[in-house]
């Protein structure tokens, strides 16, 4: 089936390569970001990080893959946080709280069920990760301590 036609329906240009983005003219123009291994606007590939998962066998920029074999496919994308954007709000024990500020007796949450201890930012990679553990291990010690009161 020829994915050509579907160009006009997304409202996207039609063409084989992704263009730069022209700040003079303040249009996207070419040459394509791809071909000459520079991310002046993002610096995608500038540093070690940027490679990690990167295509080795693309040249020159690893991180710059060319996007020239159809089929295309158009999504939707909308901005976002990583990991929670919201979640049941914990208190230092990892208990889940009522709007009243009570906790329910024998609820906990971390990791992802919880609201982020950051707030609505991802400030780095792995950041989730480590509040999951800390506050499952909080919510354990807890659960355990809470037993051991007579």
């Amino acid at each position: 089936m020829d994915r050509a036609p579907r160009a006009p329906r997304t409202a996207l240009p039609s063409v084989s390569r992704i263009p730069t983005y022209d700040h003079d003219r303040g249009e996207l123009a070419g040459p394509c970001v791809q071909a000459a291994g520079v991310d002046e606007d993002f610096q995608r590939g500038d540093s070690h990080h940027d490679r990690v998962f990167s295509d080795p066998t693309v040249t020159p920029n690893p991180c710059l893959g060319p996007l020239d074999q159809p089929p295309f496919y158009a999504v939707a994308m909308y901005p976002g946080d990583v990991s929670t954007c919201g979640g049941l709000v914990a208190d230092e024990h990892a208990r889940v709280l009522r709007e009243d500020g009570s906790s329910i007796h024998g609820l906990y949450a971390a990791g992802c069920t919880a609201a982020s201890v950051t707030g609505r930012v991802y400030p780095a990679a792995g950041c989730s990760i480590g509040s999951s553990a800390t506050f499952a291990y909080i919510a354990v010690q807890h659960m355990v301590d809470s037993q051991r009161q007579p």
